[in-house]
C-alpha cells in the first residue's frame, strides 16, 4: 500500500515538475519571440528612416 502511494506521489510530483517546466518553455519561447518582434521593428523603423533620408535628400537635390 505504502509503495503505491509513493509512486502515486512521485507522478503527481513529476507531473508538476515537468508542466512548471514547459510553462517556463513557453515563458522563455514568448520573451524571445517578442525580443525578435522588437528587434525586426527596429530594423525595419531604421531601414525605413534611412530610405525616407534619402528620398528627402534625392527631393531636395532635384529641388535645388
Amino acid at each position: 500500500m505504502k509503495c503505491i502511494h509513493w509512486v502515486l506521489c512521485t507522478s503527481r510530483l513529476a507531473e508538476w515538475k515537468l508542466g512548471s517546466f514547459a510553462q517556463t518553455k513557453a515563458a522563455e519561447r514568448n520573451v524571445a519571440m517578442r525580443g525578435k518582434i522588437s528587434w525586426i521593428a527596429a530594423y525595419h523603423h531604421a531601414a525605413m528612416t534611412a530610405k525616407n533620408c534619402w528620398v528627402t535628400g534625392v527631393v531636395l537635390r532635384v529641388a535645388a
